[in-house]
C-alpha cells in the first residue's frame, strides 16, 4: 500500500482521487517509492575494515565507502540543486503565463464593447487586435511549449538523483556491512544509472572530503541527463 500511495503522489493522473497541485508552492522531486526506514542497529557483530582490505568477501572498502560518499555530496550538490532551480524557473513561468492569458483575452473583449464609438472606437480597435494577439501568443506558449510537462520532466529527473542519494545512505547507514548490497555489485549499478565507468567513480573520492567546499564542485556526477 505504500507503494500504491508513493506512485499515486508522483504523478498528476493519480490512481487515487486527488491530484498533483499545478502550481506548488514547495518544489520537491518526485517520489516513487515509500521513504527508507532508517536502519535498526542489529546485535550482530559489525566488522570493520582497513584502507584496502575487502570486508570478508562482501565488496565493501573504505575507498569505495569514500566514493559512495563523494557521489552523494556531488549529486546533493549540483544535478538534484540544478534540476529543482530550473524547476522553479519554469514553475514560475509557468504561472506567469497561466496568469497573463485570461488578462489579455480579457481586455481584448473588454476593447471591443468600444468599437465603433465615436474617437474612442479608434484606440479600441487597435487595443482589441493587440490584446487578442497577445493572448493568442501568451496561450500558445503555455499549451503549445508544454510549460507544465517540462516541469513535471524537471521534478522526474530531480526524483532520479533523490532516489540514488536515498539507496547510497540506505547502504552506508547499514552498521554492519554483511548485511548491504554487495559493493562490486552495488558500485556497478550506481555508475550504469549515472552514466558512467566503475573507473570514473574513483574521481568522487575526494569530494568525501570536509575541505572541499560546495562551489569548488565544478562537475555533475550524472551524465545521463
Amino acid at each position: 500500500m505504500d507503494r500504491v500511495l508513493a506512485l499515486d503522489a508522483a504523478y498528476p493522473l493519480p490512481l487515487l482521487p486527488s491530484m498533483l497541485e499545478k502550481f506548488p508552492k514547495a518544489i520537491e522531486p518526485t517520489r516513487w517509492l515509500p521513504r527508507c526506514r532508517p536502519a535498526q542497529p542489529k546485535n550482530s557483530r559489525t566488522r570493520s575494515f582497513g584502507r584496502r582490505a575487502v570486508t570478508s568477501g562482501n565488496g565493501w572498502t573504505q575507498d569505495l565507502e569514500d566514493e559512495m560518499r563523494g557521489i552523494l555530496r556531488v549529486i546533493k550538490a549540483k544535478d538534484e540543486q540544478e534540476f529543482l532551480t530550473v524547476g522553479k524557473l519554469v514553475l514560475n513561468l509557468n504561472r506567469g503565463l497561466a496568469v497573463a492569458g485570461p488578462v489579455l483575452a480579457g481586455t481584448a473583449a473588454f476593447a471591443i464593447v468600444f468599437i465603433g464609438s465615436g474617437e474612442d472606437g479608434t484606440w479600441a480597435s487597435g487595443a482589441a487586435v493587440l490584446g487578442g494577439a497577445l493572448a493568442a501568443a501568451v496561450n500558445t506558449v503555455e499549451h503549445g511549449g508544454q510549460m507544465g510537462m517540462l516541469f513535471e520532466l524537471l521534478r522526474n529527473c530531480a526524483g532520479f538523483y533523490r532516489k540514488i542519494q536515498e539507496d547510497i545512505e540506505a547502504n552506508l547507514a547499514e552498521p554492519d556491512v554483511e548485511r548491504r548490497e554487495r559493493g562490486e555489485v552495488f558500485a556497478t549499478k550506481v555508475a550504469l544509472k549515472l552514466g558512467r565507468s566503475l573507473s570514473d567513480l574513483k574521481q568522487f573520492r575526494k569530494m568525501a572530503s570536509p575541505s572541499v567546499q560546495d562551489e569548488d564542485i565544478k562537475e555533475f556526477a550524472g551524465k545521463l541527463f
